[in-house]
């Protein structure tokens, strides 16, 4: 993740382990298994869409995921 991360977003991002929990209708059962939460902060979000829709797609293909969580929303910041 993190080879992919920096070559999209080489200005930094935040990556944590974490733990992605679900029932499973198909299988009928919790299934748990471990993930990446990843925090980037951009000046500009649609000018990031591309990089950010890259990085999800690599993470799919990578991970044999059917989806990823994307959440977008404004925030003040400095460094």
């Amino acid at each position: 993740v993190e080879e992919v991360l920096i070559r999209e977003f080489p200005d930094g991002a935040t990556s944590l382990d974490g733990e992605g929990t679900w029932f499973s209708r198909r299988q009928g059962r919790t299934l748990v298994e471990r993930s990446k939460v990843v925090t980037l902060i951009v000046p500009d979000a649609r000018a990031a869409d591309g990089r950010v829709e890259r990085l999800i797609a690599e993470y799919k293909r990578r991970f044999d995921q059917d989806s990823v969580l994307r959440v977008e929303r404004p925030v003040c910041f400095a460094f």
